[in-house]
């Protein structure tokens, strides 16, 4: 028993580490051969519960973001996070745990406000039955919530509150295809804040389905009613009202433990704690979703990816590097650790590392410190304390040259904050490249990059040519659009023969290595030099998993 529970905190503690962005499901028993556990269905949907549960040892973990308009707000628009892990005790039982937070200017009953929320979820759904194609559960979650809110006078007390949920998912598979879901529930918060009228008691019902059109792609859509006495929204006038909560999307699946949500709703809630409110305030605003999902787990059944693998060449696996400015359309062989850290002219500093724990997907986290020569004006300056910060990334890639594809394709994403100021900037972009039997290898990357009221867009042209083993001589320019400057960056990278440590170094015009900062020019040449470890630390994470 002891070291059953020290092997399910180690792995629930990996999850949630790796949860700074993804979905996962991972488990101790193949299900069925060759399928791995994202190809067997949809075990939660965006909006209501639904009555599926997980196979017993599954890991589930997810990270995502929903974005809505600016509005009051400015800067790179309101937003909203979330992530957690679940996982299958046995065929009917599964837990979880979620958090999600949200900080951003709100007109609420007159007042042009900050509303910050923060929820934390912890959840459980048990599968009563299953018989003739109906399978119906019980999921409850308990937690806490944050809610400071100028109109509520909720900034300095009366923030920390306690909310519950409980729902009956009901789920009917009419075909392989096509399942219908029904989940009457209700959700409780407290009737009132500091005074003011607040949710109190919503119960509520949903209803939605889900298709899947094919192994790697589904779609799904919902509505949640709720019919309390206050309601499940807090209006512009001040208001509690009932407003349906919608959701409609789909989940596309890069590898078989590997997937990528994106939707649309006009949802606050990202847990179950949290589902049935309607985002603040009204109600009425679309809002962009998109969810990470990764899959944990090395079941001997498990393919490696929809493609097939291949042994790589030293050139291959170096071309899965960053480049000096761009990003690399491949990923990092799975188990892969790249460290990377850099020092320039201006004061420019970088150091962090990228891990990919499966084929197709890399996570990150990266610190840099911004160059300064003076000669940007303030609508350039990024950020307000030296410009110190720090930035989580994610990759997906979509096409693979190496086993099969025309070309490589990825989609690549940055978001980051001030340490000091938090003043936050996002970033995303699609690298994609063709490899050359005789050593060149060509990229392109369309990027884009939001910060306070700027808005960037380029497109990254790169050349990267082996002169001998281990010895690459880089170029890249981005043109810019808006009238900005182009940025450009040109330098040599060299791979130590039968080590895992590479050294590079540049002269370039951008203020930074990474995101935005690759984006924007100054006037005198910076110089910098930087070095590479990679590492295989798969072993290490297999046996967590």
């Amino acid at each position: 028993m002891r070291r059953t529970l020290s092997s399910v905190l180690r792995r629930g503690a990996a999850l949630l580490a790796l949860s700074t962005g993804l979905t996962g499901i991972a488990q101790a028993q193949p299900f069925e051969p060759e399928f791995a556990p994202l190809e067997t269905g949809i075990f939660d949907m965006p909006g209501i519960a639904v009555a599926a549960t997980m196979p017993k040892g599954t890991w589930h973990g997810h990270i995502g973001q929903l974005f809505a308009d600016r509005g009051n707000a400015g800067g790179t628009g309101k937003q909203l996070y979330f992530y957690g892990a679940d996982v299958a005790l046995t065929d009917r039982l599964q837990f979880g745990v979620e958090y999600t937070r949200h900080s951003d200017p709100a007109i609420i009953g007159g007042i042009d406000g900050k509303l910050a929320f923060q929820a934390v979820s912890f959840h459980g759904k048990y599968k009563i039955a299953e018989v003739n194609g109906f399978t119906v559960s019980a999921r409850a979650a308990g937690g806490y919530f944050y809610f400071s809110s100028d109109y509520y006078d909720t900034n300095t007390d009366g923030h920390d509150q306690w909310a519950a949920s409980f729902y009956v998912p009901v789920s009917y598979e009419m075909s392989p295809r096509l399942t219908f879901h029904v989940s009457p529930g209700v959700s409780v918060f407290p009737d009132q804040l500091k005074g003011k009228d607040f949710y109190g008691v919503v119960p509520s019902v949903g209803a939605g389905a889900t298709f899947q059109a094919s192994r790697r792609l589904a779609f799904y859509g919902n509505v949640n009613v709720p019919f309390g006495d206050n309601g499940n929204t807090v209006m512009t006038d001040g208001s509690v009202k009932n407003v349906p909560v919608w959701t409609v999307g789909g989940r596309y699946l890069v590898s078989p433990q590997v997937a990528l949500d994106v939707y649309l709703t006009n949802g606050f809630g990202t847990t179950p704690l949290t589902e049935i409110q309607a985002f603040i305030p009204d109600g009425e605003e679309p809002v962009l979703g998109f969810q990470m999902n990764y899959t944990p787990g090395h079941a001997p059944n498990y393919r490696a990816n929809y493609r097939g693998v291949r042994p790589l060449t030293d050139r291959e696996r170096h071309l899965q590097f960053r480049g000096l400015t761009l990003a690399s359309a491949d990923t990092l062989d799975p188990g892969m650790f790249l460290f990377t850290g850099s020092y320039g002219t201006d004061d420019n500093a970088s150091f962090g590392g990228v891990f990919a724990p499966t084929y197709d997907m890399e996570i990150g986290y990266y610190v840099e410190r911004l160059s300064d020569d003076g000669s940007r004006g303030p609508d350039r300056t990024v950020g307000r304390d030296r410009e110190e910060r720090y930035m989580a990334v994610g990759k997906l890639r979509f096409m693979d040259q190496n086993n099969g594809s025309p070309f490589s394709l990825s989609a690549n994403v940055q978001a980051g904050r001030e340490f000091k100021s938090r003043f936050g900037v996002f970033y995303a972009s699609l690298p994609m490249s063709y490899k050359f039997a005789n050593g060149l290898a060509l990229t392109a990357e369309p990027k884009a990059a939001g910060y306070s009221d700027e808005r960037l867009m380029g497109l990254g042209l790169g050349a990267n040519y082996e002169l001998w083993r281990g010895l690459e001589v880089i170029a890249e320019v981005t043109p810019m659009t808006g009238g900005d400057a182009a940025t450009w960056s040109l330098g040599a990278r060299y791979h130590l023969p039968d080590t895992p440590v590479s050294f590079e170094a540049q002269a370039t015009n951008t203020i930074g290595n990474y995101g935005v900062g690759t984006m924007i020019a100054q006037d005198e040449i910076r110089y910098s030099v930087g070095m590479n470890v990679a590492l295989d630390v798969g072993r290490f994470w297999e046996r967590l998993f």
